[in-house]
Parts: C-alpha cells; structure tokens; sequence
C-alpha cells in the first residue's frame, strides 16, 4: 500500500515535469547522455547517529547501513529502495528507535540530509521517495526510460555507488526473467514482506548496491536494484546468484501517486 509522510507543504513541479517528459516512448536524450547523467546522478544512503561529525568523511564514520539511490530531480527527489530507508521511515513513526539522520552524498561528494518531513513509500515494490534539504539546485537531470519491458537473456547493467571508494561502478549481465511475490526477511529470518513482482538477472549485486539502478544497452533506466536471491540451475546442482531489480514502471506509478496525494491534501 502506498503511503506517504508530508508535514510541510512542498513543491512537486518538478516531480509533474519528470512524469510529463517521461509520458510518451520517446527518447529525451542520446544513449550515450542517458548513461552519463545517470550515473552522475547516483547518491549514496547512509544512516548515522547523532554523535557523528557532520564535516567528518564517511571512512571516518561507524555507518550503520548504507545504500544507493538516484537523484531524479534536482530539486533533491530521491528515489531508491525502501528497505534502504525503512529503519529511518520507522523511526520518524515512532515504531522502532532507529538512525538519529540519514546523510546522502553524490558522486562529487556533496553531502546533503535526508528531509524527514516528506517521505513517500511503497513497500510492496521495494521503493521510496525521499527529499533531501538544501539541494544545489543545476540543469535539469534528463535521461532516457525503458518502457519496452525487458526480455530474456537481454543483456542489462547494474549500477551502484561503492562505498569505499565513491565512485560509481558498472556490473553487467543478461536477464533471466520474472519473480513473482518474493518473500524477504530481517537477518535473524523473521518474515517482512512480500515483494509483488521482480525481474531476475545474472548481475552480481554486493552490499550496500541497494538503490542503485539498472540499465539497457541503449542507456535506458530498467528499474532499482533490489536484493539479490539464489537459483538452482536446472542440470546443476550448484545455486546461480541472481540480482534482483524493479520495473521502473512501478517507480512511475509511485511518482504518480506522490503527486495525487499532495494534490487532493491542497485542494480537500
């Protein structure tokens, strides 16, 4: 079920050009421009206690958890994984004592806080929308969308940031197919969710890769990353590692849908 945190009133015009550009099959920009301005656009997600210098560089920091997310706006809308966000989310409920902030930092090591009072969630599909205070706000982020669906053994790129070095890294691979209702679990194996649908690859996905995006050849945003699962190959008896991802059209409904509700709150 959709849901969504607003405790101040925020502007969602960008958020209305994104889905207004995205609305038709045509390519905005070339491959090539596609792929360099996502990848410019990959943050990394890390939760932190309150202790921690603000100025202090993140090698210096005991993280908690970190991920990856994309920066679809320049305005400071986020989009990534909601399990990447989901003790920060609780913990602004009031269910769990969780992170005291989240700081995101972006490939040219700017660093920014998560804005706690707007969060928009989606857990049945692993994703959230999240905003970030004080943006530097530069050229509009253009790249193009894969709305085509993506087919067997086509080839596909995962891309994340890594943590250590921050830098972003490309992993690639073909697609295997479709996992319907995959069940997640916490470390300890108690049982969370589960996930409606999502499309299986062979791209290795690490740690911290969560939030991160995957591409097409043509540059084209696939969906997020996910987790990864294990399969055992017929005629063999060894598991095949197996990234997971989520169809940027269920990223788009979510959009849509952050959008209606901030509308019909200003016009009730």
């Amino acid at each position: 079920m959709f849901k969504m945190t607003l405790k101040a009133t925020f502007s969602l015009d960008s958020l209305v050009q994104f889905i207004v550009e995205h609305a038709t099959n045509d390519y905005l920009v070339s491959p090539e421009e596609s792929r360099r301005n996502l990848e410019q656009n990959i943050v990394g997600i890390y939760n932190l206690e309150i202790s921690h210098s603000v100025d202090a560089t993140l090698g210096s920091l005991n993280v908690g958890s970190a991920g990856c997310g994309l920066r679809l706006t320049t305005d400071g809308y986020i989009l990534t994984a909601y399990h990447v966000v989901e003790e920060a989310y609780k913990t602004l409920q009031g269910a769990v004592d969780g992170p005291d902030f989240v700081l995101i930092q972006d490939p040219k090591k700017n660093k920014y806080f998560l804005d706690p009072s707007f969060t928009a969630i989606y857990p049945e599909y692993d994703l959230a929308l999240v905003k970030v205070y004080d943006p530097q706000v530069g050229e509009p982020i253009r790249f193009n969308l894969n709305y085509e669906g993506l087919g067997f053994l086509q080839k596909i790129s995962a891309l994340a940031l890594d943590h250590k070095s921050q830098e972003v890294t490309s992993e690639e691979g073909v697609v295997y197919g479709l996992l319907k209702d995959y069940p997640t679990s916490n470390s300890d194996g108690t049982a969370v969710r589960e996930i409606i649908e999502l499309f299986l690859t062979s791209v290795p996905i690490r740690s911290g890769n969560s939030g991160g995006i995957f591409i097409t050849e043509d540059g084209s945003l696939a969906g997020t990353i996910c987790s990864r699962t294990s399969l055992l190959k017929e005629g063999n008896s060894q598991n095949v590692d197996a990234g997971c991802g989520v169809d940027i059209c269920y990223a788009i409904d979510l959009i849509g849908q952050t959008y209606t509700s901030l509308f019909g709150k200003r016009s009730a």
